[in-house]
């Protein structure tokens, strides 16, 4: 994360090393030259990073080479440096604010090491430090905590006050690889290893590289996937216990292989938010959803229909354009689809959130809150959003009949909803025992095993057709 504020005046708290030396920049630190001597002297080189004064990529991995060619035996573990979120201060304060900050991270990083480690520019956001592997050299974690703490100390540039992340990664010779390229390779993987991890330090080991194959190999299926139209929607049933009534669905992606193994979301659908896939899947979720009430209400069933959005592709900005044209193609009424988005989802971005959701809303399609008493909203901040529904996490479910406290949570979030004018369901009702308490807190629709698990689109059609001959269905 990447704190940023504009003081008034030099705040406290930087470095006592540090001294304001260029013009209008506030945080820097004295060089220490004698490793970028060393390096000069020893290739007859000069080909130095403009923005750092440090070795540059090429020179970097050409000068590790030549140091592991000239000591074949010996052990060297490199650590690839990345600044975290360092665009952030490119988009707040401009790109020459940036190349300060990497100016003094470079500084910095100098002062961290001794004559032993060498030290170069690393992609656009980073550091790479070789470190000879000895009795002369730090122990390796020691030294990235020392590169750690040096980095992430405030720095104060141009009268901005910024506070940074880092992440490194590390892997060694000879375990890890015998070259700089096998090297940097795993480092790198570390890196994204630590940070997706939420931690600062990572080593290379060997299911870093699994886990990363196995992530490239879901993204090529994943692709795939979507061009070979291999997802499905399954449908599950959402009952009024005001009216005893069959209300709604649920649509839920899934996805059949190949081998015609079927997997259910939670084991491809984190990984599409992450690479930007579920945009896409988002999309045609949505569109074959819509396909599919309209079908319902074409055969006298005026059933209303969900579907969830991810967090993702709310952050784009795109989803009432995305509903509108939608709803065009499908000819499906408005007031017949509901949107529904997790409570973490909502907190992430409130006030754009808020925006998307009152021009949904306008179109007259219906929001629910899904997954609602997990997050860390409020009730307060969920009545700013205008929603229409609250969907009760089935951890608050599952153990209603044994868990007094579940049971007064559930009631508390019930009145509480309706005083604020929320229908509420509650997801994952698998017991009489449930319902009959749901019905007893006045919750006003359910949905769960004890209905019917989900289903094809035949299967839910004969399901509803059965619903809507006994009465039992909003009809018409």
């Amino acid at each position: 994360m990447v704190a940023i504020t504009v003081p008034q005046q030099r705040e406290t708290g930087l470095s006592p090393s540090e001294t304001p030396v260029p013009a209008r920049v506030h945080d820097a630190a004295p060089e220490n030259p004698s490793s970028l001597r060393q390096w000069t002297a020893a290739g007859g080189r000069t080909d130095l990073d403009e923005q750092t004064n440090l070795p540059d990529q090429r020179f970097f991995a050409e000068e590790v080479e030549r140091q592991m060619a000239r000591s074949t035996g010996a052990a060297f573990t490199l650590h690839i440096v990345r600044i975290d979120n360092f665009s952030v201060v490119n988009n707040a304060f401009g790109p020459e604010t940036g190349r300060q900050l990497l100016q003094v991270c470079a500084n910095r990083l100098r002062n961290s090491l001794n004559g032993g480690c060498l030290a170069g520019r690393y992609g656009a956001d980073g550091f790479a430090v070789l470190q000879r592997t000895g009795k002369e050299c730090p122990e390796v974690a020691a030294l990235a905590r020392q590169i750690l703490t040096q980095l992430t100390a405030p720095y104060l540039i141009w009268g901005h006050r910024i506070s940074i992340a880092a992440t490194i990664g590390i892997a060694s010779r000879p375990d890890d690889g015998g070259d700089f390229a096998a090297l940097a390779h795993r480092a790198g993987l570390a890196v994204d290893h630590a940070f997706k991890g939420g931690q600062p330090i990572a080593r290379y080991h060997s299911d870093i590289l699994a886990d990363a194959r196995r992530i490239a190999a879901l993204d090529i299926d994943l692709r795939n996937a979507l061009a070979t139209q291999q997802f499905f929607l399954q449908f599950q049933p959402q009952v009024s216990l005001l009216t005893g009534k069959l209300s709604g669905a649920e649509a839920l992606v899934r996805w059949r292989c190949p081998d015609g193994t079927v997997m259910p979301p939670d084991t491809f659908l984190p990984y599409a938010e992450e690479s930007g896939l579920i945009a896409a899947i988002d999309e045609w979720v949505l569109s074959q959803a819509c396909h599919a009430a309209r079908r319902w209400h074409d055969s006298g069933m005026r059933l209303r229909i969900s579907v969830n959005m991810s967090s993702a592709r709310f952050a784009q900005r795109h989803i009432p354009a995305l509903v509108t044209r939608v709803l065009q193609e499908t000819g499906l009424e408005p007031r017949y689809l509901d949107i529904e988005l997790t409570e973490t989802a909502v907190m992430h971005d409130i006030e754009r959130v808020g925006s998307d959701l009152a021009s949904l809303r306008s179109l007259g399609v219906s929001v629910s809150i899904d997954d609602f008493g997990v997050g860390y909203s409020s009730l307060r901040s969920i009545k700013q959003l205008r929603a229409d529904r609250l969907k009760i996490d089935r951890d608050f479910v599952r153990n209603l009949a044994v868990s007094g406290s579940d049971r007064a949570i559930l009631r508390t979030i019930i009145h509480l909803g309706h005083e604020l004018d929320f229908e509420v369901v509650a997801e994952g009702v698998e017991t009489a025992d449930q319902l009959t308490i749901l019905r007893a807190e006045r919750c006003d629709e359910v949905q769960g095993f004890l209905f019917a698990r989900p289903m094809s689109m035949p299967d839910f059609m004969a399901y509803a057709q059965r619903f809507c001959a006994s009465g039992d269905c909003h009809a018409g």
